[in-house]
């Protein structure tokens, strides 16, 4: 995962993985984001600057939205100060 701030203030992250889908959706700390899919291998998302505007940890995870059983990905990070 890659996460990138962007001069409007919101930020990408970039996911990669295998067997991604188009209903694939990444979650920021459980909560669903703006998602789109690139190929089976790439995801990407747009991060609102509410949701990185505080030091802590984060959980991003990526789930199918036709089947929620198991999440697919995870990482978890650190937003620092």
């Amino acid at each position: 995962m890659l996460f990138q701030p962007l001069p409007q203030g919101e930020a990408g992250l970039l996911v990669l993985g295998t067997g991604l889908k188009r209903s694939d959706t990444v979650l920021w700390n459980g909560h669903p984001l703006k998602t789109t899919f690139g190929h089976s291998r790439l995801l990407t998302a747009a991060v609102p600057p509410e949701r990185f505007a505080s030091p802590g940890p984060v959980e991003v995870t990526v789930e199918d939205t036709l089947d929620r059983s198991s999440a697919k990905l995870s990482a978890r990070f650190e937003i620092l100060p």
